[in-house]
């Protein structure tokens, strides 16, 4: 069986500043919920912050964004991200930044992120999509 590191973060982010000379990390513009125009659409770029801890060796990692309709029992994929983590170190905090392009979203409403590794669930999140406000 092996073993599952703990995901101590999963951030959605505008941008993630690694400020080497300090060993800290600046966490820009974190948010639940995302603004758009008009639906289906695309979202803006932005970050996806992973800190995980107590892994041992290469893990597979995984995460899906699904949206979660109200109407049916079954989500709908948006996206599958797959990446390997390298633990050296149990002990050692190891994270993980990624870049997303932007999305394509088909309709307003909630969407679920799904954080696995070796195909086993460790955490998820969650963000709402809203039809923005017309501006005045």
């Amino acid at each position: 069986m092996p073993v599952l590191p703990t995901c101590l973060a999963l951030i959605l982010c505008d941008q993630v500043v690694d400020r080497r000379d300090t060993g800290r990390f600046d966490v820009l513009g974190a948010f639940w919920e995302i603004q758009m125009r008009s639906f289906p659409g695309h979202t803006g770029s932005f970050a996806l912050w992973v800190v995980l801890v107590n892994g041992a060796g290469q893990v597979p990692m995984r995460l899906k964004i699904e949206l979660l309709p109200p109407d049916r029992l079954e989500d709908e994929p948006v996206v599958d991200i797959r990446f390997t983590m390298e633990f050296n170190d149990p002990r050692v905090v190891r994270m993980y930044l990624g870049e997303v392009e932007g999305l394509h979203l088909a309709s307003p409403g909630h969407y679920r992120l799904t954080l696995t590794a070796h195909d086993a669930e460790l955490v998820q999140s969650y963000f709402i999509a809203v039809q923005a406000e017309p501006p005045t």
